[in-house]
């Protein structure tokens, strides 16, 4: 839920984001497959803050990104 001016171009970085990330996921399990292994990885926690103010959703992403590295 991003809001104000700069909405059109903040969504399409994020869906691209969000694409690439996507595309990582699907690798990822197609050479856990391909190795013999299982692709049904647990998922993580759900990170949401309730914020909907762009630097607060920046916020959560930067801190994902932190976590997964």
């Amino acid at each position: 839920m991003v809001y104000r001016y700069n909405r059109i171009p903040i969504i399409s970085w994020i869906r691209e984001q969000a694409t690439g990330s996507l595309a990582h996921a699907q690798e990822a399990g197609e050479l856990i497959a391909h190795l013999g292994g299982h692709s049904s990885l647990a998922i993580g926690p759900l990170l949401e803050t309730q914020q909907h103010v762009i630097g607060e959703i920046l916020r959560e992403s930067l801190g994902h990104e932190g976590e997964v590295l």
